[in-house]
């Protein structure tokens, strides 16, 4: 917003009104990077969105599945996730997860432009 002036190293004031996303929050985007939080019960997916690469930090672990959605070529993956593991995540066209496993699983990623 205009009131706001120059939003400096983080612009989290873009974010707020924005929409909402099932199982994933948009903490912080600049220049550089774009900050995620995904949170997922069992069961529950987030919403297809295109991915940046990323490094991907797992709090609380378990099995998900990579939907890749890439017009004719999709692809899908199970992956087992183990707690406070770090990773990383490439770019891809449209991704969604999906906690196929039987406890909550909770990631932090961190996009670069």
């Amino acid at each position: 917003p205009a009131e706001a002036g120059n939003a400096g190293y983080a612009r989290t004031d873009a974010l707020v009104g924005g929409p909402f996303r099932e199982g994933c929050v948009h903490l912080l985007e600049n220049d550089r990077v774009r900050v995620y939080e995904t949170r997922l019960q069992p069961g529950q997916g987030d919403e297809p969105r295109p991915h940046l690469g990323a490094a991907v930090y797992v709090i609380e672990g378990g099995t998900i599945r990579l939907e890749e959605i890439d017009g004719g070529s999709d692809q899908t993956v199970v992956e087992q996730h183990p707690d406070h593991h770090g990773r990383w995540r490439p770019a891809g066209d449209l991704r969604r997860l999906v906690n196929v496993g039987a406890t909550p699983y909770r990631e932090l990623a961190v996009e670069v432009k």
